[in-house]
């Protein structure tokens, strides 16, 4: 059974990761092939092939540890630390619910690109 993540902002679907099982079984100590596609969800076996990254993942390390591995096999990894992305993750909207506040204290219209800037400074 693939599992399928959603990446949101407040309500806003930036992405999605759809990872699939190729070979393996589904004892914990299996290590099992796993093919990871980014944005639609492929609708055949071989859009999977497609366009899907391979990796190889350990059954019994559980499903957030095959969603990390799939990032990674995507590109996505850990060169920014975590305490950085914490510094500045959106918090409350305003009384006029159209600014949001980092928690670094700075007004923000694009978290995205105010998360990029910052990282940036890293």
């Amino acid at each position: 059974m693939p599992l399928h993540v959603d990446i949101k902002i407040n309500e806003d679907l930036i992405n999605s990761i759809h990872i699939g099982r190729v070979s393996g079984g589904t004892k914990p100590d299996d290590v099992n092939d796993y093919l990871v596609v980014e944005g639609d969800k492929p609708l055949s076996l071989e859009d999977w092939h497609k366009n899907g990254f391979s990796y190889t993942h350990r059954y019994g390390d559980g499903a957030e540890t095959c969603v990390l591995k799939g990032l990674q096999a995507l590109g996505y990894d850990s060169a920014v630390p975590a305490a950085t992305v914490q510094e500045h993750e959106p918090t409350d909207k305003t009384a006029g619910g159209f600014l949001n506040i980092c928690t670094c204290g700075e007004p923000v219209d694009d978290y995205r690109e105010h998360l990029a800037e910052k990282i940036g400074e890293v």
